[in-house]
């Protein structure tokens, strides 16, 4: 478990992993809310094929899920990240810097020189800040959400 009592309003927040059904399934809501109910996209499209190849984390504020990610081993030095989402009303306050920090922990932990990412267009200034490089375009998901692609070396 990883928490930073010092980054900004998250002294409450702790960082985890989800271990029960339970865990997953408020994992798994707010993925879908923030990340796919705003553009009408089906309950069950917030997972993919590699979800037991992820290795995941969420963020707590009095036993609420505020936010998400993931990341997946890719290769012999690199790691991606995936699916990072905080609860809107939690935006602002470090509890993205803080699963940031736990995936890049374990990112370490796994012997990787890098990460990359897709960030939506809205997260890259999140991103440069944390030490990524916009290294390309990347997709535009649902026809709308343009993404680039990052990368940082550890």
């Amino acid at each position: 478990m990883v928490s930073n009592a010092s980054i900004n309003d998250s002294k409450d927040v702790t960082i985890c992993s989800p271990k029960t059904d339970q865990d997953f399934l408020n994992y798994y809501q707010l993925r879908w809310e923030v990340l796919r109910k705003p553009w009408g996209q089906p309950k069950g499209s917030e997972k993919d094929s590699h979800e037991s190849n992820f290795y995941h984390l969420m963020a707590e504020k009095s036993s609420e899920v505020v936010g998400v990610g993931c990341i997946r081993v890719l290769d012999n030095d690199v790691a991606q990240i995936r699916f990072m989402a905080v609860s809107p009303k939690h935006n602002k306050k470090g509890v993205g810097k803080m699963i940031l920090k736990g995936l890049e922990e374990y990112a370490g932990r796994k012997k990787k020189a890098r990460i990359k990412l897709y960030a939506r267009e809205t997260a890259v200034p999140f991103y440069l800040k944390s030490g990524y490089n916009i290294i390309g375009d990347g997709y535009t998901f649902f026809e709308v959400i343009k993404h680039k692609q990052m990368e940082k070396t550890l």
